[in-house]
């Protein structure tokens, strides 16, 4: 009899030890829901940062002395920008969109451009068909091309006798001995605009 309820109660306690530590292993597999739900959160700020770090925003723009074209316009990493003779200036507007953007990508607009030797009066912005904002030089919207491979290059000069390096001035940018230099510089579309089915694949158009 006696023998008996000692086994009753060890049988008890065995039982109340095993709830014991089922319960334990409950809460255990439970806390690791926070270290996931953190992984999950610090993903984010990297999220963040792709996507303003690829906007292709430009942080600065500079004059520099080309030894063909003269002074021409580049962006921070030393890359050739353009314009666009059948672009508008007066008022500016785009008329690169879809295949000729891809070829020709639009300059757009950060929050804040460091010049050198580019006047901030100049410069201005335009609002393009797809809601980005593309920075303008004395009205005319900046380009750069993708035939660029490295900075200094100046592959999308005359291409299709309507694309040019811009000048820090906003003019476009001849050979120092073209003939029509001075006055084509200061020109708007007019001067080129027969030239417009120049090189296939130029998008001169």
């Amino acid at each position: 009899m006696f023998s008996k309820r000692r086994i009753i109660v060890a049988g008890a306690m065995a039982a109340a030890a095993c709830l014991l530590t089922a319960c334990g292993g409950a809460s255990g597999s439970a806390t690791s829901a926070p270290p996931a739900a953190s992984s999950s959160g610090s993903a984010a700020p990297a999220a963040s940062s792709g996507a303003s770090g690829g906007s292709g925003l430009d942080a600065a723009l500079r004059a520099t002395t080309n030894s063909t074209l003269g002074p021409i316009v580049v962006d921070s990493p030393g890359r050739t920008l353009y314009r666009f003779d059948k672009d508008s200036a007066s008022p500016p507007a785009s008329n690169c969109e879809g295949a000729c953007a891809k070829l020709w990508p639009p300059v757009l607009v950060g929050t804040q451009i460091s010049l050198t030797g580019v006047n901030r009066s100049l410069l201005g912005t335009i609002k393009r068909a797809d809601g980005t904002v593309q920075l303008t030089l004395h009205g005319w919207p900046l380009y750069r091309y993708a035939g660029d491979s490295a900075p200094g290059d100046v592959n999308g000069e005359g291409v299709g006798g309507v694309w040019f390096a811009a000048r820090p001035t906003g003019a476009k940018a001849l050979p120092a001995g073209s003939a029509s230099s001075t006055s084509a510089s200061n020109s708007g579309n007019s001067s080129n605009s027969e030239n417009s089915t120049g090189p296939s694949g130029g998008y001169g158009y």
